[in-house]
């Protein structure tokens, strides 16, 4: 079989080339809308049931029974940020030396956001409370033993768990799970947004 081609096929093929490469610009959603038109809006992100999570103070946000039912110490203790952009976080432990580490943080960003351009190579969506969530991480939760779930709980307001597994579990549990059971129980302390 020879290297060229009848003009025929050569058509057909370049016809339907161009053809596919319309049909995924079009597909794309990244492609530029035509002159005079606006671009489409990108779908909004609903917060269901708006709470406002600074309302509640960072160390109260779980209950001790409920920390206690994770084993880890109460009260939580006031850390540093351990998630960018937050300026504190609540931190709660197992007592072991490689333990469970559990964080509550709030951020004033939105949750769309980060639907929109994911912060981070690992982005996950999901739905916590009914409200929109999304784990964003540098690599898969899993290999890292380590979650950091977002939770929108208003347009302009997040409420981060932070959960880092004990190198022992590392593998094989999840820490999302963890990290939603979390937010989860914290939902339940938060009054409405006004």
């Amino acid at each position: 079989m020879g290297v060229v081609m009848s003009g025929f096929k050569r058509g057909s093929v370049l016809g339907a080339g161009l053809a596919l490469t319309s049909l995924l610009a079009a597909c794309s959603g990244g492609a530029e809308p035509p002159a005079g038109e606006t671009p489409q809006e990108q779908p909004k992100v609903a917060v269901n049931n708006p709470k406002d999570a600074s309302a509640v103070p960072l160390c109260s946000l779980l209950s001790d029974d409920f920390a206690r039912s994770l084993e880890l110490q109460t009260p939580g203790e006031h850390v540093p940020q351990m998630v960018s952009g937050a300026g504190e976080a609540c931190e709660w432990r197992s007592d072991e030396a490689d333990s469970l580490s559990v964080s509550l943080s709030v951020l004033d960003r939105k949750i769309a956001d980060y639907y929109a351009k994911p912060p981070f190579p690992y982005f996950s969506e999901r739905s916590v409370a009914g409200n929109p969530a999304a784990v964003t991480l540098d690599s898969d939760p899993m290999q890292l033993g380590i979650c950091d779930l977002y939770l929108g709980t208003q347009e302009n307001q997040m409420l981060v768990s932070q959960v880092i597994l004990p190198s022992t579990d590392k593998g094989k549990k999840d820490p999302c799970q963890v990290a939603q059971q979390t937010l989860e129980a914290a939902v339940t302390t938060l009054p409405p947004a006004k």
